[in-house]
Order: structure tokens, then sequence, then C-alpha cells
């Protein structure tokens, strides 16, 4: 940005140096006109009438403010928080969700499932249509808050720890040795630290929300496949789903805090705390409640169309336990 204060100031002191640098005339004769009306000349100029009083003295120029950060946006935040690269997990996670329990897929099936939920549940297919939904519901001033904890060194740290675990394959595996009450497990206080991190940003309901929504799209897809005299109302389905949720919640939020624990394992007490009280504030709870509301209707929708693909792919006779490939013909 042009300082136009230093501008007009350098030009006036070019344009000094140059009077100054001026040869004056030789034998310059001065008039002077009294107050009386007599006039005298002389070859030296009259001083000025102030010419003994001191020199007003001028307070020196504030310093100019530091420019501020430019106003965060929408696309700003969610490159910050690495939301990209925590998606790209999605459609391997999102397998064990659209198979019934207790069935095993023969390799053909397998593969179409596979092939369904890369094209549904892609990275960069569910990023834009969160993007989408996170923009809608950007709020400038919160915005401003949360960039200015993800731009911070612990928020930038958290991001990549976030974004790392999202992408273990054997994360499951591996987070079973923190989980709570366990011989050598986490302190008492620091579990304490991760429940109320759950409880403030919803983990676990947003987690479950997402769960259902998959349960609620295959479950009438495959109603929709079965012949009239077989399919089940949809209030029904609902009960069932409704069912579902108070079955799995105590149990999700327990794997919740477990993976929590894990994923932050190199943080420190302090360094947790300041997440969690980040995780508490204002624009951290606006976040929070965003972008879940983002993913949930995003996971919603895809989780519709994912099914319907997935039934017209692999009928529901075809869900058993064979381990061939069944024949297409």
């Amino acid at each position: 940005m042009v300082d136009y204060t230093v501008l007009r100031t350098a030009s006036f002191v070019v344009l000094a140096l140059v009077l100054t640098a001026a040869p004056a005339h030789a034998a310059e004769v001065y008039k002077t006109t009294h107050a009386d009306g007599s006039v005298t000349y002389s070859d030296t100029p009259k001083p000025p009438a102030d010419a003994s009083a001191p020199a007003e003295r001028r307070a020196p120029a504030p310093d100019k403010a530091p420019d501020r950060p430019p106003a965060a946006t929408a696309d700003e935040v969610l490159q910050l928080a690495g939301l990209r690269a925590q998606l790209e997990a999605t459609p391997a996670r999102m397998a064990s969700e659209f198979k019934p329990r207790g069935v095993r897929l023969n390799a053909e099936d397998a593969a179409a499932l596979e092939q369904i939920l890369a094209r549904h549940f892609g990275a960069e297919r569910l990023y834009a249509q969160v993007r989408g939904e996170f923009n809608r519901r950007a709020d400038a001033r919160k915005l401003g808050e949360v960039a200015e904890w993800l731009r911070s060194p612990l928020g930038s740290k958290i991001a990549a720890l976030e974004a790392a675990a999202a992408v273990e394959a054997d994360a499951p595996q591996r987070m079973l040795a923190f989980a709570p009450g366990g011989r050598g497990g986490p302190a008492a206080a620091r579990v304490a630290i991760v429940e109320r991190m759950d409880w403030t940003a919803g983990i676990t309901d947003g987690t479950l929300e997402s769960t259902l929504a998959v349960a609620r799209a295959m479950a009438m897809a495959i109603n929709r496949a079965l012949p009239p005299d077989e399919r089940q109302t949809t209030a029904l389905i609902e009960r069932q789903i409704q069912q579902l949720r108070g079955q799995s919640r105590a149990k999700l939020a327990q794997t919740t805090v477990t993976f929590l624990l894990y994923q932050y394992r190199s943080l420190d007490d302090e360094e947790l705390q300041q997440y969690a009280d980040f995780l508490a504030s204002d624009g951290g709870r606006w976040y929070s409640a965003t972008i879940s509301k983002a993913m949930n209707r995003t996971v919603a929708a895809a989780a519709q169309r994912a099914a319907s693909d997935v039934i017209r792919a692999i009928p529901p006779p075809r869900w058993s336990g064979s381990a061939t490939a069944s024949p297409r013909h």
C-alpha cells in the first residue's frame, strides 16, 4: 500500500534541496516597509518577527499500525483445517457402513461396492459439497476467530494431527491402547478434557448422525427392491433407526473419546486444554456446529445416491456369504 504521507514529505524535501542549492544574486537589495509607512533599503534582509522565538516542536508521527491480515474466507478456513486431506479415506471407511453385519461379499460384488463408494464418496466430490454447505452458513466474524486459531502454531499442529490420523489404516487397532480405564491408559484428568471436547463439539452426535444416515439410506433402498408384499413401512424403518440410535450412542461415545486420546497423544495437557478452550469459545462452537451440519447433509445425500446404486449392482438376494464371484447373467 502507498504511504502518501511519506510521499508528500519526500516531495517537500526534494523541493527544499533545490531551493537551497540555487545560487544567491550578489549585492541583492532588500526593501522594508515600517509600521509608520516609511521605507528603508538594506543589503541584508530583515529578520522575521518571530526569529527569536524557539521553533515549535512537533510531536513525532505515530508509528504506523501493522497491516491487518485479510478477512478470512470459508475456503481459507477449510484449507487451514485440512478438510480435503481428512476426506481422502472416506470411501474406505464407508465400506463397512454399507455392508450389513455378518455379510461377506464375494470378490466381484466387493469390487462393485468399492467402485460405487469411490464415486459417491470421493474426496473431491465430498469437499465440493461440504464447501458449498459451509459457505452458505458462513459468518464473517466467526470465520475470523476460527482462522486466527487455525493460523496459530498450535492450531496448525492440531490440524496436521487430524489429517494424519484420518488416513492411518491401522488407527482402529492402535487406538485401543488409549482406551480410558485400561492398564497404563491416559490419566483421568486428560480423559476429562477430551470428554469435554467431545461434548462441546458434538463429535459423537455428529458421527452418529452420519452413521444413521447411511443405515437409513441402505434400509430404504433395500426395502424398495423387495417385492411389494415384503416391504416395510417408512414409519417402521424410522423406528428401527431410532432404536439403533439409542443402542449405539453410548458405545460410540466411548470409541470417540478413545480415538481423540489417540489422535492427540502427542499434545501435552496444556495444549489439549487450549484446544478444549477454543472449541468451547463462540467461534469454536460455531465452527463445530457448522461443519457438522455441512458434513451430515453431504453424507446423507451421498448415502442416498450410493445406496440406490449399490442395490442395483448387488440385489438383496446376493447379500450372502458366498466367497466366489456370482454370475452376472
